[in-house]
């Protein structure tokens, strides 16, 4: 496990998320790291803010890339 996922996790258990959640938000950044070919920690956060968004779609969509709240919030936590 990459340190980076490792600290997404942790951020998310501090924040009170439960393992599902978690589960859902590291494939929701893995998918879109896919998505924008670059590393998770290499996407600026103007770009994440671009590709979130609120309904229940996610990064398994091609034409609307999706990434969820806890994700975004968890990756900027480590990002920022």
């Amino acid at each position: 496990m990459t340190p980076l996922r490792q600290h997404m996790i942790a951020a998310l258990q501090l924040s009170g998320k439960g393992e599902r959640t978690q589960e859902s938000s590291v494939r929701e950044v893995r998918l879109l790291a896919q998505f924008s070919h670059k590393s998770p920690d290499r996407i600026p956060e103007q770009e994440l803010q671009l590709t979130s968004c609120t309904g229940k779609r996610s990064m398994a969509s091609p034409r609307r890339p999706c990434a969820s709240a806890p994700a975004a919030s968890a990756l900027f936590s480590q990002t920022s």
